[in-house]
């Protein structure tokens, strides 16, 4: 398998550098088509007056934001992306001390991923999606896609931007179990910084109350030697954890006839994403009143430069909005903004599934968070919300999510656990879109070329995991504490 996976890489490897080469011929005029090249009177009267005049008499507008007073007391950072990313690095940016401005495309926050995804809190996580057994799975699934993976590929991959580089980066970041090791360190890094800044938040702020309600989390295994491998791998990296006591009652015993070896590890719960978006939201709304502003139904377009190349705004449907800083954070669609740039940035959508399911009133379901081979459960809202299947690639599917194999395979395998007979009828199932750069390990960096643009980007199916540790990384990175060249977009070849 090991000598088939080389040969794959290297065949494949050479002909996506030599297509990637014959597009990049493409993209030479994409700064030019996309943003807004001001001469210096139209940098002075978007300044001074909000509006300029264009060299066809047109008039070049400045957004309603740029005439408040207050917000222009400070340094301005424009995030872009509502999500979980965008909203918390709107939080740490506010109490840092800078004035900010959150627009989104959507018509409300958090409409994606954030909003319906399977609330899951796993900041020592050691699984990284991009590893050479995974890459050796996706690759036999483009011909042929086994009923029961949790994995598949999707034909579409081959028509999404940036294709190419993401799958040779993906290739040569996969080659040996020491670069996956590094991954898995760089992630780890990540969730520790988010630890720290929880702590921080909730000796300060009401944030997170009633988050983290799972007392624990376990992990339900269908071998032995599946369970000592990981707790193998979780010595490593000085995780620690324990093996669970078999439970006497209740489903934990049903499941556990099934899966019958079991781990629990120290650090793990449930986080209810789309309440945190909106509590984060009133919080930055009461607390720093003035210096925060939301606009929604704002599509940006492309970038306004001055005549020395510097990003001074972002063209928006509303207008150009200036600011000193900007903070791209729209997931996978972050590389249609960058584009513009004349960055290359490496990331596929990759569609996970959840759902919602009523169940019997069991204290099992409502203390712990777990996962088996083939799904994650965690309670929410009075219901299990089930996340399971990842398919790389498929941004285009119009199928009805419940009709999904992604759905379908793990209310399969949660009713075989369980001895249930619940029906998809009986479900509300939703797909979204998760972004994942080429090793699984968020973009968080400053843009080459443009000192005053960032991205913030590429956290797969860990956002509501990482997101506070995200925000603070970018935050010294943009404030030159500290460079992080494992989160940079520079570690990828190409772009």
């Amino acid at each position: 398998m090991v000598n088939q996976l080389f040969i794959y890489r290297a065949v494949i490897a050479g002909s996506l550098g030599v297509g990637y080469f014959i597009y990049r011929k493409m993209l030479s005029a994409t700064m030019i088509n996309h943003n807004l090249l001001l001469n210096q009177v139209q940098t002075n009267d978007l300044y001074n007056r909000n509006y300029a005049q264009a060299a066809n008499n047109a008039i070049i507008a400045g957004h309603s934001v740029n005439r408040q007073e207050v917000i222009n007391q400070k340094k301005k950072v424009l995030v872009i992306g509502a999500g979980i990313i965008g909203i918390a690095q709107s939080l740490k940016l506010l109490s840092e001390g800078y004035s900010v401005i959150l627009v989104d495309k959507d018509q409300d926050i958090a409409q994606q991923s954030s909003y319906y995804n399977g609330c899951v809190y796993v900041p020592e996580s050691v699984k990284t999606m991009i590893n050479p057994t995974n890459m050796w799975t996706l690759i036999k699934n483009i011909f042929k896609n086994p009923e029961d993976t949790t994995l598949r590929f999707n034909i579409n991959a081959f028509f999404e931007k940036y294709f190419m580089i993401w799958s040779l980066n993906a290739l040569l970041k996969t080659t040996t179990n020491s670069k996956v090791r590094s991954l898995v360190e760089h992630q780890l890094q990540m969730g520790r910084i988010n630890m720290s800044e929880i702590q921080k938040l909730q000796k300060t702020t009401n944030i997170l109350e009633d988050q983290f309600t799972c007392k624990e989390l376990l992990g339900f295994y269908d071998s032995e030697t599946n369970k000592q491998s990981m707790m193998k791998t979780l010595d490593q990296f000085n995780i620690k954890h324990s093996e669970k006591q078999k439970f006497q009652s209740g489903y934990g015993k049903v499941i556990g006839e099934k899966l019958q070896h079991c781990l629990r590890f120290d650090i793990g719960s449930n986080m209810d994403t789309r309440q945190l978006c909106e509590r984060i939201i009133d919080y930055c709304i009461d607390n720093f009143s003035g210096h925060f502003y939301i606009s929604t139904n704002t599509n940006v377009k492309g970038f306004a430069l001055d005549p020395k190349g510097y990003v001074i705004g972002a063209m928006t449907s509303q207008g150009i909005i200036l600011a000193d800083y900007f903070v791209i954070a729209g997931a996978h669609k972050t590389k249609y903004l960058t584009d513009k740039l004349g960055i290359r940035v490496p990331i596929m959508p990759v569609k996970g599934w959840a759902l919602g399911i009523k169940i019997p009133n069991d204290k099992f379901f409502k203390e712990y968070t777990f996962f088996t081979p083939q799904y994650f459960s965690t309670y929410i809202n009075n219901e299990i919300r089930l996340s399971c299947g990842a398919e790389i690639g498929s941004d285009f599917s119009k199928e009805l999510p419940s009709e999904e194999w992604g759905a379908k395979m793990g209310l399969k395998y949660f009713n075989q656990h369980f001895g249930f007979n619940i029906n998809m009828d009986d479900c509300f199932v939703r797909h979204c879109y998760r972004p994942i750069t080429p090793d699984d390990i968020p973009i968080i960096s400053q843009v080459p070329v443009f000192n005053n643009v960032f991205i913030s980007a590429g956290h797969g199916s860990k956002g509501m995991t990482y997101c506070f540790g995200s925000a603070e990384i970018l935050y010294q990175i943009l404030n030159g504490i500290k460079e992080y060249p494992e989160y940079n977009i520079n570690r990828f070849y190409l772009v």
